[in-house]
């Protein structure tokens, strides 16, 4: 897991690796630009979404990650 702030560095870096990002809501725009899909985090106390590229959308992989940081949360 990585830890930053928002911004473009953290978007190219989640559009070229096969990552994941926990982040809240982000603007159409920006995920039309890098290519991101989301999925909220159902149960969490806040509103805050599993982001990864589209290419990427295995709902197992997405399933497998949520459960993974809902360890640390």
């Amino acid at each position: 897991m990585i830890a930053m702030d928002p911004g473009p560095i953290r978007y190219r870096l989640l559009q070229k690796t096969n990552g994941f990002l926990i982040s809240m809501p982000l603007p159409a725009e920006i995920k039309a630009e890098y290519g991101f899909d989301s999925l909220p985090i159902e149960d969490s106390d806040v509103m805050i979404f599993a982001m990864y590229r589209k290419d990427r959308n295995n709902q197992r992989l997405i399933d497998e990650y949520i459960s993974y940081c809902f360890k640390f949360i």
